[in-house]
């Protein structure tokens, strides 16, 4: 008896099932809740599973649908038992069985945020998928399905970019669908908001609002509302952001939806915009908003990328509270995971490029037999020796790459000593933000002053804890929106995106001003406190996306060097957008 039945729904033969008293009929009926998504669906017992060994494909997946029940066991262990399942569906050529299995090992993967081993899986039934409607694939994996879990997994890593090509995979391969279309129109704006794309998104937006008045989605209209205010928010336009928030609850309520899918998002824009305006009370009052409305919903598919998000609102929201210890804990939790997601991107771009390689060296292999082919059988060693000294090179590469890997990962991306982006990782960082971005923006290098003197009176080992402490205070009032890095020795570099060159020179004198205000309240043998009042000299450029880093870096030094000319905690700036305006200091 075929198991597909709870998803291509065999609706004439379910009144006789369901009167039957076998265990087949038993495991449909189990089946049928799980595809419906009731909420009390009996679980699949190990009575169940020993009464249906006579039929061996029906029990295994039943064993995989009891897996999807939530055993109450750790993610590692769980992925063992899954890849056990999957070896027998393997062994026994059950393809769908085994699509369905990679699709259970995705979502979990993704829900525990190991977004490579999610990708890797969705690579291998890509091929074989099945082209259905993804509501006809309960108890598989549609094509369809996987594009959508895969641009999901890229976002989530942190490439929009690819995140892109499968959003658009996703939305071409079913276009007489209007929820599939809708879906993958949702999914490109994300990834065009992400980007700062703006001249795109405005008019995905407009053909969004179209497609769901043209076919009646009322739902989707709250879905438009919520993106057109992450857009806004994504531009610092904090009031309109609020604006199409409040639409999107109104909405919600004026069409008499379940508000409870949308609350938690709702309860974020709100979040961040008040963040954005600097409004503590209300900021806070929505971060709780934002928790409740997260415990309650169901639908969210990565809950680790929204851990490390939250992290980050809590920050903000507990350094505008001046509470700051606290808000430096979160920094280095979040700091922490998001070193662990940049090592799953790396490693991805490695394998990628690695699996080209293999690729070539696979090419030339086959030209090379078939030359071998047209020659006597005596040379057919030869070949065996290629392949074998082939398998022996590749894999040096691999154990060679994942070491070069690791020097990489340890010595250049990020700065040993303070954990900040590197010097030249900053820059590109700094360099790709200005290009993506239409409105100039402005580049700050700061230079701690007489630091020195502080090296000689403490000591270098207690001279390097006040320079970490210093990165910590740095990257907390630059903000996660910006990038910063340690430039060299006692020097530091970031961007503020979309400030004009008198609100940079502004920020920097704020920014002054915190420091002092950070000694004053620090505690501890070698907290900030202890060692004197610390200053700096900085310079500041405006730059534009036409602007090379080599001539903004340039400029910052020769900037930075006048103003350490004039004696000490001096500001100088100048800007490259217009070399019609004058430099001033």
């Amino acid at each position: 008896m075929s198991t597909q039945h709870a998803a291509s729904g065999g609706l004439q033969e379910l009144p006789e099932i369901l009167t039957s008293q076998t265990p087949v009929a038993d495991y449909y009926r189990l089946s049928l809740q799980f595809a419906s998504k009731i909420a009390e669906a009996e679980p699949v017992t190990d009575e169940l599973l020993e009464a249906l060994t006579p039929y061996p494909r029906v029990q295994l997946e039943a064993r995989l649908l009891q897996w999807a029940q939530h055993t109450p066991t750790t993610y590692p262990k769980r992925n063992l038992q899954l890849q056990q399942l999957l070896e027998v569906a393997k062994q026994n050529n059950w393809p769908r069985l085994e699509r369905w299995g990679i699709r259970l090992l995705v979502e979990r993967a993704m829900v525990h945020g190991d977004y490579m081993t999610a990708i890797m899986n969705i690579q291998r039934i890509v091929g074989s998928a099945s082209a259905i409607q993804p509501s006809a694939g309960v108890f598989d994996y549609p094509l369809s399905r996987a594009y959508l879990d895969m641009a999901d997994a890229f976002f989530y890593l942190g490439d929009a970019g690819m995140s892109l090509e499968f959003c658009q995979f996703y939305k071409q391969f079913l276009t007489h669908d209007a929820h599939q279309m809708a879906q993958g129109m949702k999914c490109e704006i994300r990834a065009y908001t992400h980007n700062g794309a703006y001249r795109t998104v405005w008019p995905l937006l407009s053909e969004f609002n179209q497609h769901i008045a043209g076919f009646g989605l009322s739902k989707e209209r709250v879905e438009a509302a919520l993106a057109a205010s992450r857009v806004y928010l994504h531009k610092g336009d904090y009031r309109l952001a609020e604006e199409f928030a409040k639409e999107a609850k109104f909405l919600a309520r004026h069409n008499q939806l379940e508000f409870g899918p949308w609350r938690y998002r709702y309860a974020q824009l709100r979040l961040e915009a008040a963040l954005g305006r600097k409004q503590v009370s209300l900021a806070r009052e929505f971060w709780q908003q934002m928790l409740n409305a997260y415990g309650e919903t169901t639908t969210v598919t990565s809950p680790a990328y929204e851990h490390v998000r939250q992290l980050e609102l809590e920050a903000t929201l507990l350094g505008l509270e001046q509470n700051y210890q606290q808000a430096n804990a979160l920094y280095r939790q979040i700091h922490s995971l998001e070193h662990e997601q940049k090592k799953q991107f790396r490693l991805l771009e490695q394998l990628s490029a690695f699996t080209n390689e293999i690729s070539r060296q696979q090419l030339s292999f086959l030209q090379l037999q078939a030359q071998l082919n047209k020659s006597q059988s005596r040379n057919m060693k030869y070949l065996a020796m290629a392949a074998v000294l082939t398998a022996v090179i590749l894999l040096l590469m691999l154990l060679r790459v994942v070491y070069l890997k690791r020097r990489i990962e340890q010595n250049v991306v990020y700065d040993g000593l303070t954990g900040l982006d590197a010097r030249w990782f900053a820059l590109s960082k700094i360099q790709r933000k200005l290009t993506r971005r239409a409105e100039p923006g402005c580049v700050v290098l700061l230079d701690i002053d007489h630091f020195k003197d502080i090296n000689r009176q403490l000591g270098p080992c207690k001279a390097d804890k006040v320079l970490i402490e210093l990165a910590r205070f740095f990257k907390y009032e630059v903000g996660t929106n910006n990038i910063i890095g340690r430039y060299a020795g006692e020097q530091f570099v970031f961007n503020l995106s979309n400030s004009l060159l008198d609100d940079a020179i502004g920020f920097v004198d704020k920014l002054k001003q915190a420091l002092a205000q950070h000694q004053s309240k620090a505690a501890g043998p070698l907290s900030l406190a202890n060692v004197g009042p610390i200053r700096f000299c900085a310079a500041v450029v405006e730059a534009d996306c036409k602007t090379s880093m080599d001539d903004i870096m340039e400029l910052c030094e020769q900037q930075l060097k006048k103003a350490k000319s004039r004696g000490r905690n001096q500001t100088r700036s100048a800007s490259l957008v217009c070399r019609a305006k004058c430099q001033n200091g």
